[in-house]
């Protein structure tokens, strides 16, 4: 064979001949593990937790069962050894350089192999990597890690700095710590230590894949397109290539672009790491665009490293080519804040993202798929990838990237004040660079944010403002904790953003306002955080109050359906003030928030299943109030991030999805609320206004359907005009007295029905109520339906001879979503629904309303 290959390259004088490349051997498999001082080994999962690895050695119950976290806190106090034993093929063992590589370790492990001791790792957000030639053999090696406790090398942080940091999210009582809050002091995804969503549980392991790399003589170990210019006729690229080569060395150097060729280099390199520089141009660029804009493109890149004719490595990355930006231009009412993409203003419509699961590794690539998938779905076109969690795996991205959502990239610290250490600083320098150089090619990626929630939380320059935590602290203390804080977040990381991704934007925290001022629930410069809605008690209506130049964050939480609740629950808990209730009720206000909104706009649902449904309906409709807003105010606001897309266990929270996926209400309203063109009816002194808002990139001609109608579907008002809608813009399109639409009417018993159509398709529908839904006359009705069997679900028609709100279908047992849920049905309207399920068979379909909830 050898020698057919070498006729070959003797016979293409021109051509490259294949060498011996890289090669890797994966080391996942044959791991046991054990408590530190145990006898007993147990097989391991790799990637995988301590915690996953007892469990599934049903050593331990599952946490996530009524209250089982609380019987688990003593795994994190311990320390665990991992092992394995693994032999090395001739063909590697025979390689110049042969190097471990740890993609991720959770947290502080002492590393050994054959005894030895290679490093000590204690950054969760990093690898690392080993060079093992002199300490491997052919056979026999024993790989084994030691995982300190985490609790006890956080509590020598904290005794080290000598006093407690502001840490309200870690639940440090749960885990027999009590007021020892240590999370901060490890550079550790901080919701293991609990959060107002999550519980405390505290991991340790191996969680991302481990393997063993051979090369010789010359490797690519990194590869960087960075784009100088990008418009709409060429694209200006410099190729950045880093070389690790083991001597003095010729090399050719050789770009592609799906199939065409865009630069080549020849140069010498000397011995160690090497970065070379290919320019290049690309005419009439198809352009990466947010889905709701245009196409996502991605080009197939291709790096070829030669030497002489003898091919040593290539490295493959799909590129998407974007000019990026965000604008900051002061005007009437402050400065402007959002981002632009190739040239175009672009409303953000999207949600903050939290990790999917507490144990990292078992989040499988179906679970990333369908989550990004389903934010496509709800029109959604950013998310933000919150501080408290981690630097996502590449998948997310991957996805992010292919599917056109713009990704806000936080950096991991959240809502506390850090160490400053000299230790401490480095291990974030390192983490910055790391991550900085791992997701820099991202198009996604469209800002970065150093932290989350702290500027506000410390108010470092309004003594009033703030979480009440400098006034913990001595003045020596509070000075040289905002220090420590500028040290990282105006120095490190956008130094560190500078050096590997000059033009990429930098935002040191969310909510920001402006150097000296921080962000308030009315800024008019930078992001804002609302949460007056919620935490305040503030009527819905209030979003309109505090409207910024984008908002960051706001919510409202629900209590996931009444599937996920039994899987955590058996019948004596289902009560909202039941002891496991409250477990899975992180915040000890959520219950008797969710309770005070419920008795302002609605009336008592009858029982525990019914409040589940109309939690759902109260976050889904206030939301919408919330969102519609936003979009109303573009372009004085041009982002609407609610918190939260996802839960990672099951759990009363802010989330439009919880930890099975299923679509709560929200996500559902999501959809319409984002979608590019919405007709949104509201309000405002006593007039009624019809505000239109286009996210489209042309002009639109339609026509504008209003209608007043009772609960039966006699019509009391119309008004029909056509309308030519301003791309990209939000526009007052009609205004008229409530009182002269209502014809003399109560506005209990009448509503208003939007809709915008163009040859009679719909654009876009929306409607209204003039009351409060506890103070209105819903009609007891029952809802008809009809089945047509579909490829991969089934076809609802549905209809009603009055007013049906809020509409839930469900198909009991059977895991699916609708393409609509939770929906008005109005009087003689039919409607149809698909369920899209992977399952074969369905089970039976309950629907439900607001008037079935309670009897008078």
């Amino acid at each position: 064979m050898y020698r057919k290959i070498l006729i070959l390259c003797l016979m293409l004088i021109n051509a490259v001949c294949f060498g011996q490349k890289p090669l890797e051997m994966a080391l996942n498999s044959g791991w046991l593990f054990h408590k530190s001082g145990d006898a007993e080994w147990m097989k391991a999962t790799v990637p995988g937790t301590v915690h996953t690895d007892l469990l599934d050695n049903k050593k331990i119950p599952d946490p996530y069962y009524r209250n089982n976290e609380k019987q688990v806190q003593w795994i994190d106090k311990a320390n665990w050894v991992y092992q394995k034993s693994f032999d090395v093929p001739a063909e590697l063992m025979g390689m110049e350089h042969l190097e471990l590589d740890f993609k991720g370790l959770d947290t502080y492990a002492d590393v050994y192999l054959n005894e030895q001791l290679l490093f000590k790792a204690d950054n969760f957000f990093v690898s690392w990597t080993a060079e093992v030639k002199k300490v491997l053999k052919a056979k026999g090696n024993v790989l084994r890690l030691l995982f300190h406790s985490p609790t006890a090398m956080g509590l020598e942080g904290l005794k080290k700095l000598g006093y407690a940091l502001p840490s309200p999210n870690d639940q440090s009582k749960t885990g027999g710590m009590g007021k020892d809050q240590v999370g901060i002091f490890l550079r550790k995804p901080g919701y293991h230590f609990g959060w107002d969503w999550g519980p405390r549980l505290v991991t340790s392991g191996i969680w991302l894949p481990v393997g063993l790399k051979g090369w010789n003589t010359v490797r690519l170990s990194d590869v960087f397109y960075e784009q100088q210019k990008v418009s709409k006729d060429n694209a200006t690229l410099l190729g950045h290539v880093t070389l690790q080569a083991t001597k003095a060395t010729e090399v050719e150097l050789s770009v592609t672009s799906d199939g065409k060729l865009m630069a080549t280099l020849k140069a010498t390199v000397k011995a160690g790491t090497t970065t070379l520089d290919l320019p290049f141009e690309m005419l009439k660029p198809r352009l990466w665009w947010p889905h709701n804009l245009g196409t996502p493109y991605m080009y197939d890149f291709k790096v070829e490293l030669a030497q002489g004719r003898v091919l040593r490595d290539v490295q493959y990355k799909k590129i998407g080519i974007r000019d990026i930006k965000v604008i900051q231009k002061p005007d009437s009412a402050g400065s402007s804040f959002y981002v632009q993409v190739n040239g175009v203003p672009v409303f953000c419509k999207g949600a903050n993202y939290i990790p999917q699961d507490m144990f990292i590794p078992r989040v499988s690539d179906g679970k990333y798929k369908s989550l990004i998938d389903a934010a496509k779905t709800a029109n959604i076109n950013m998310l933000r990838v919150w501080g408290g969690g981690f630097y996502e795996k590449d998948l997310f991205y991957d996805l992010c990237d292919e599917k056109g959502i713009m990704v806000w990239q936080d950096f991991m610290f959240a809502c506390s004040m850090i160490p400053g250490d000299s230790a401490y600083l480095d291990k974030i320098q390192k983490e910055a660079s790391y991550n900085i150089n791992r997701l820099r090619h991202r198009p996604s990626i469209v800002l970065w944010c150093g932290n989350n929630e702290i500027d506000l939380a410390w108010a470092n320059y309004q003594e009033k403002a703030g979480w009440g935590w400098k006034q913990r602290y001595t003045d020596v203390q509070q000075a040289d904790l905002w220090r420590n804080y500028q040290k990282v977040f105006t120095q490190i990381l956008p130094d560190a953003l500078k050096k590997a991704l000059p033009a990429a934007f930098y935002w040191s925290s969310s909510p920001f306002n402006t150097k000296y001022a921080h962000a308030t629930d009315v800024s008019a410069h930078g992001d804002m955080h609302y949460w007056g809605v919620w935490y305040a008690e503030h009527d819905f209506t209030a979003f309109a109050d505090h409207v910024g130049r984008f908002v960051s964050e706001y919510g409202f939480q629900s209590f996931p359906e009444f599937a996920t609740v039994k899987k955590f629950t058996i019948a004596q808990d289902w009560k909202i003030d039941s002891e496991v209730m409250l477990s899975h009720q992180r915040t000890d206000i959520g219950n008797q928030r969710i309770k005070t909104y419920m008795d302002r706009y609605y009336k008592t649902p009858s029982d525990f299943k019914n409040l589940l449904y109309m939690g759902q309906v109260l976050q889904a409709e206030g939301m919408k109030v919330g969102m519609e807003t936003h979009r109303r105010a573009m372009p004085y606001n041009m982002g609407s991030l609610y918190w939260q897309i996802n839960d990672c266990w099951p759990v009363a929270s802010w989330s439009g999805m919880d930890y099975y996926q299923n679509w709560k209400g929200l996500h559902y309203f999501v959809k319409k609320a984002f979608q590019n063109l919405l007709v949104s009816p509201y309000v405002k002194n006593d007039q009624l206004n019809v505000q239109v808002v286009s996210d489209s990139l042309v002009t639109v001609q339609a026509k504008l359907s209003l209608s007043v109608t009772d609960f039966t579907g006699k019509v009391i008002w119309n008004k029909t005009q056509e309308v030519s809608i301003k791309p990209n813009a939000s526009a007052l399109l009609y205004t008229i007295p409530v009182i002269e639409v209502l014809k003399g009417n109560n506005k209990e018993d009448v509503f208003l029905a939007a809709k915008l159509a163009a040859k009679d398709h719909t654009l876009a529908e929306n409607v209204l109520y003039f009351d409060r839904i506890k103070n209105v006359n819903l009609p007891l009705v029952k809802v008809k339906h009809s089945l047509k069997q579909l490829k991969n679900g089934v076809e609802l028609s549905l209809s009603a001879n009055a007013l049906a709100k809020n509409v839930y279908l469900n198909f009991e047992g059977t895991e699916g979503h609708f393409s609509d849920n939770y929906f008005d049905l109005l009087p003689g309207e039919t409607k149809k629904v698909s369920f899209i399920t992977e399952e074969k068979a369905i089970g039976k379909l309950s629907v439900l309303t607001v008037r079935d909830t309670y009897k008078n």
